[in-house]
This record gives structure tokens, sequence and C-alpha cells, in this order.
């Protein structure tokens, strides 16, 4: 009994390790797939949240008309030997 309790902590371990560590567009993805599963409301919604992410950026794919920053000039103070 205590092996078997082991192994399901175990799996739900690498579970979350992989779902951690997975690239979003696959973690989109998988949750779409999840979502053709009838699960309790309570799991469908985590899915669902997942499953309509845009990922880190937003999603507003104006990465390209980012206005630049202003240049800063560096100054390098070098030491005078003594």
């Amino acid at each position: 009994m205590q092996a078997f309790i082991v192994a399901l902590i175990v799996i739900g371990c690498t579970a979350y390790a992989v779902w951690t560590l997975m690239p979003s567009a696959a973690r989109r993805a998988l949750a779409q797939l999840l979502l053709r599963v009838r699960w309790p409301d309570r799991i469908a919604r985590v899915w669902r949240r997942e499953a309509a992410s845009t990922g880190g950026c937003g999603g507003c794919d104006s990465c390209g008309d980012a206005v630049p920053r202003d240049s800063h000039t560096i100054k390098v103070h070098r030491r005078l030997p003594r």
C-alpha cells in the first residue's frame, strides 16, 4: 500500500513538472485536447483557462511596432594608476 501511494505521488509530481516546463503552445494544445473529455466543472475550468491563455506576451502581436527606448551614452571612467 505504501509503494502505491508513493507511486501516485511520484506520478503527480512528474505530471506537474512536465506541465510547468512544457512550452505554452504545447500546453495550450494539450488543454484543448483535454477539453474534449467530459470533466467535472472545477477541472474543466482549469483546462478552459489554459486553452484560452495567450502566453507571456499578452497576445497583442505588436512586438514589431514597439518604439525603441532613447539611447544612452555609456561613459567609461578609467582609474588613474597610483
